[in-house]
């Protein structure tokens, strides 16, 4: 058996007796969380006239393993699928063209913080939390939906017509 196999094999038994220890003793939680997102996009126009971004709504869903150790002091790592959107308007004369992104995003967290008001390892009420988070995350997808002007079909009057 390879070296790296070994590890792998190892890594996965320690992991599994890990967890279904800490789950005996109440210090293991999987969450599944669904939210949606509105995302803004600040970006300076000044080149371009008549034209403005607008958010679009998109939604996230996070999947994570928190471990209390301590009291109220956990850490917590997973997976998150991002969905971030926002739409760029023409507006004025070019009325009509715009185009529809969307974007899909995946995004591994990393949290350690406390729990400030009934913890849930030990009570079955709302809670409050304090916690920091690092990430790394990773670009998936974009698409484009929209309507364009049709640069090679002017009219005699020099306005684009909408395809």
């Amino acid at each position: 058996m390879k070296k790296a196999n070994l590890l792998f094999c190892l890594f996965t038994v320690l992991s599994f007796l890990f967890l279904h220890n800490a789950e005996a003793q109440d210090r293991l939680r999987i969450n599944f969380d669904v939210g949606v997102t509105n995302n803004e996009l600040d970006y300076n126009l000044s080149n371009r006239v008549d034209s403005k971004y607008s958010s679009r709504w998109g939604y996230t869903t996070n999947l994570s393993l928190e471990y209390r150790f301590y009291q109220s002091f956990f850490i917590s790592g997973g997976a998150s699928f991002v969905q971030k959107n926002f739409e760029f308007e023409r507006t004025g004369a070019r009325e009509g063209w715009y185009t529809k992104s969307t974007n899909n995003y995946i995004s591994v967290p990393v949290m350690a913080g406390a729990y400030l008001i009934n913890n849930p390892f030990k009570e079955k009420d709302a809670w409050i939390k304090i916690a920091g988070v690092a990430y790394t995350g990773y670009w998936l997808s974009m698409k484009r939906k929209g309507q364009y002007p049709v640069i090679f079909e002017l009219t005699k009057e020099y306005i684009f017509p909408i395809s």
